[in-house]
């Protein structure tokens, strides 16, 4: 999996998601923030099979069971999303709100006052996207 050579301090990314998943309830594994930068600090749109092998340098007993598994309960949160469902394999973004190359996808949200909403995903009837 190519690095990014130009990404964001990565520290910031990993410290904002480990807010985001707090906020949600989520508890914030080693499994779930080697997976985040993993995807974070990843010039390409890796598959849960590019991660697990990333992240099974660190981590040498992860299994790709867990890699979905996390990767399912980050994307309900909306920390990371699915792109391009044309591959025959699902392929995978970080995208926490308001940070890194994706806020823009964040800020358009047609809610008045609303900083949290995730409109590619949003379900609340007052956003028109």
């Amino acid at each position: 999996m190519n690095r990014r050579k130009d990404a964001p301090d990565l520290a910031v990314q990993v410290a904002a998601f480990a807010e985001h998943c707090r906020t949600r309830g989520l508890s914030v594994t080693r499994q779930r923030l080697a997976i985040f930068e993993a995807l974070a600090g990843s010039r390409e749109h890796p598959s849960a099979e590019d991660i697990h092998r990333a992240v099974r340098r660190r981590l040498p007993h992860l299994s790709l069971a867990t890699v979905y598994k996390n990767l399912e309960a980050l994307r309900d949160i909306g920390a990371v999303s699915d792109v391009n469902a044309l591959h025959e394999h699902g392929r995978y973004e970080a995208a926490l709100p308001g940070t890194g190359a994706l806020a823009a996808r964040w800020s358009t949200c047609t809610i008045p006052g609303s900083t949290t909403c995730t409109c590619r995903t949003c379900r609340d009837s007052r956003c028109a996207r």
